[in-house]
């Protein structure tokens, strides 16, 4: 660790500590993104308006939290509910104004709507430097709307982790974690259990030796450890992610056009990823953040996830060159909300449970409104639909008969094409509960 960082981010003494905002554990499904052909016209699902709740917040240092009564979120309309229109967008942004990294300026570049997460909780643990963690990212997150709780003792973390919708896991040095109030088994099956729920996690670390809880889930997990310590400090520029001083494009860089690489950093040894996907890489050529999808194919399906190799972005470089755009895109897309909406499943919560497991969907199709199948139609669509979930890779179109029509049916775009109408006509489609589509 290098001089400096040892400097400005001393280790707070002090017995273990955790700081929160109010949250909220709502559950109401929300559907939003496959349909087909109807006969019955089914009114569009109604616009979500996130219910409010209060927060407060405190220093990471001291241990106070608050609560209030649990709200469930509104049922949402679309994905266009929580991201904004620059989602998925960098150097095409024409804004009014750039910051001093010559990145856009102001939070309508962000991947999140300000205030659209009332209701969603992050949890992070605190592994070192408790006193720095909290320095920007809560009240940052707590603008978006999320109630944010900072938590330092595992034990606690752990027994936390049910409630919450995102996890971060900012990794320590062997010295702050000697595992006593929580052995590592059990904290490394608690986070892989939330991980395999269908919920977010983020993986932070830094130079050597400050990656003890990020090997004790990635080795089993993925089959990642992190070594090392190269120096950082510069810009890393829009480009080839697997290309030495570059970033992909990303929901998660949305509006980043240069983004800080981190002032001190490890690296996947060997680098190897696993089959995580590189977004980016460091001036010393090793991959500094990579991030997992949901994948195709596995039900119910693990969360998302992002490891960060270079975790000062938190507090020492918030500032710096994209650093906190980025941070607070990647807790939104964390949350896997195109995925549910797309599924029509509870905005937050475990995928894992029985009682989803049993929920009967129905297929309808977009013309104007929002139309079921006929019931036969649905039928057919669903059966080849569970198909393409366990051979994604065969086939992502299927032909289906739907009366006297056939249509060609894209699952990965979610859409259809009519292939004997003379127009070939194009309708979007999309898959909901069937107590949502009357």
């Amino acid at each position: 660790m290098s001089n400096r960082k040892k400097g400005e981010m001393g280790k707070a003494a002090g017995s273990s500590s955790s700081t929160s905002t109010s949250s909220a554990t709502p559950t109401t499904p929300a559907a939003s993104a496959a349909s087909s052909p109807a006969k019955t016209p089914a009114p569009a699902p109604a616009t979500a308006a996130a219910s409010p709740s209060s927060s407060s917040s405190s220093s990471s240092s001291s241990s106070s939290s608050s609560s209030t009564t649990p709200k469930k979120l509104a049922r949402a309309a679309s994905i266009a509910d929580f991201y904004t229109s620059a989602a998925g967008l960098h150097d095409e942004i024409n804004p009014a104004n750039f910051d001093a990294f010559k990145n856009p300026a102001g939070a309508d570049y962000d991947l999140g709507k300000e205030g659209a997460f009332k209701g969603f909780h992050v949890l992070v643990f605190v592994g070192s430097y408790h006193a720095y963690a909290n320095k920007y990212a809560g009240a940052e997150l707590e603008r978006k709307g999320f109630a944010v709780t900072f938590e330092q003792d595992a034990a606690k973390f752990i027994a936390a982790l049910p409630k919450a919708d995102v996890a971060w896991i900012i990794s320590g040095a062997p010295a702050d974690q000697k595992w006593t109030t929580v052995s590592r088994d059990d904290f490394v099956k608690a986070v892989t259990d939330f991980h395999n729920s269908g919920r977010g996690l983020a993986i932070f670390a830094d130079d050597e030796p400050l990656t003890v809880e990020a090997n004790a889930i990635l080795e089993p997990l993925f089959k990642i450890r992190l070594v090392g310590n190269t120096p950082g400090g510069k810009v890393l520029s829009l480009g080839d992610p697997k290309q030495a001083g570059q970033f992909g494009r990303h929901l998660i860089t949305s509006g980043v056009v240069n983004l800080f690489e981190g002032t001190t950093i490890c690296y996947p040894e060997n680098d190897n990823v696993g089959d995580l996907e590189v977004l980016a890489t460091s001036f010393d050529n090793h991959p500094v953040i990579m991030a997992k999808d949901i994948p195709v194919g596995i039900i119910p399906p693990p969360g998302r996830v992002v490891v960060d190799c270079a975790f000062t972005k938190l507090w020492l470089s918030w500032k710096e060159a994209g650093s906190g755009r980025y941070i607070l895109n990647m807790c939104v897309w964390l949350l896997g909300l195109e995925h549910r909406l797309a599924q029509g499943l509870p905005l937050q919560g475990p995928l894992n449970t029985p009682a989803l497991a049993g929920i009967k969907y129905v297929w309808q199709y977009q013309h104007g409104g929002w139309y079921n199948y006929d019931t036969t139609a649905s039928d057919v669509v669903e059966a080849e639909y569970q198909d393409f979930l366990k051979n994604p890779h065969n086939f992502d179109v299927r032909a289906i008969q739907s009366g006297h029509w056939q249509y060609m049916v894209d699952f990965r775009n979610m859409q259809q094409t009519n292939v004997q109408h003379n127009a070939h006509t194009v309708r979007k489609i999309r898959r909901v509960p069937a107590t949502l589509s009357a």
